[in-house]
């Protein structure tokens, strides 16, 4: 019966694990020269092509994060801008109203003008409270930020609420079509109270607040965009 020599029984028992470790090797002395340089340059192209690819990744994640803290700088500031717009467009029509209380047709118009500024105030406040101030949602990263807009919140919240309750109040307590002069007195000495008193205070403490928050955002908004235009660089 015929046998094998130990080179033919070595290779016929050889495992897949052993035959594939040295495919490269197999593979290199069945080719010439130019194939084996051929084979090389193949082979280092596609190790290009996959660092290329990886940094690509990594490029475009960065600069999704840096879109996405931009434009929530922005959404912060836009927010806190108009609050700071509004409050101070409430505050002017509400001593224009005090002072145009002998002229019907300008006094309409401020009256006009105070209810328009309250009803947008408490609009862009109500997205700023449910939004957290523009943070609502964000990732991890933003988490210092979110903090922080929560305890603005937590400080401040009831302030504007309760200051533009108080003139609701005393609008609603005169007749402005057909107002006497002891009625104007007295409209200018509730005004006057408000003015002095403790929701005019809490409005002060409320509005060096958002001047603080505003503050933040822009150095946000600067650091977004440097990060931004490194990314771009990529």
């Amino acid at each position: 019966r015929q046998t094998m020599n130990d080179s033919e029984l070595s290779s016929g028992f050889s495992t897949p694990a052993r035959q594939s470790r040295f495919w490269f090797q197999r593979l290199l002395p069945s080719r010439t020269i130019a194939n084996k340089i051929n084979l090389g340059y193949v082979l280092a192209l596609g190790i290009a092509v996959l660092g290329i690819s990886g940094g690509f990744l990594y490029s475009s994640r960065y600069h999704r994060q840096a879109l996405i803290a931009t434009a929530d700088a922005l959404e912060e500031l836009e927010l806190a801008h108009s609050l700071q717009t509004e409050l101070l467009e409430i505050r002017v029509h509400q001593h224009n109203v005090g002072v145009f209380l002998d002229n019907p047709k300008d006094l309409k118009i401020q009256l006009l003008n105070l209810r328009e500024d309250i009803a947008e105030f408490e609009k862009i406040w109500s997205e700023f409270k449910n939004s957290e101030g523009a943070t609502e949602g964000d990732d991890e990263d933003l988490g210092e930020e979110v903090e922080l807009n929560q305890v603005f919140l937590e400080e401040n919240e009831e302030i504007p609420d309760l200051y533009i309750e108080e003139i609701n109040l005393i609008l609603s307590q005169f007749d402005f079509s057909n107002i006497s002069d002891l009625q104007k007195v007295i409209l200018h000495d509730r005004f006057h109270k408000l003015e002095k008193g403790k929701r005019s205070a809490d409005l002060e403490q409320f509005t060096e607040s958002l001047n603080g928050l505003i503050d933040r955002a822009h150095e946000e908004y600067g650091l977004a965009e440097i990060q931004l235009k490194e990314t771009e660089m990529l």
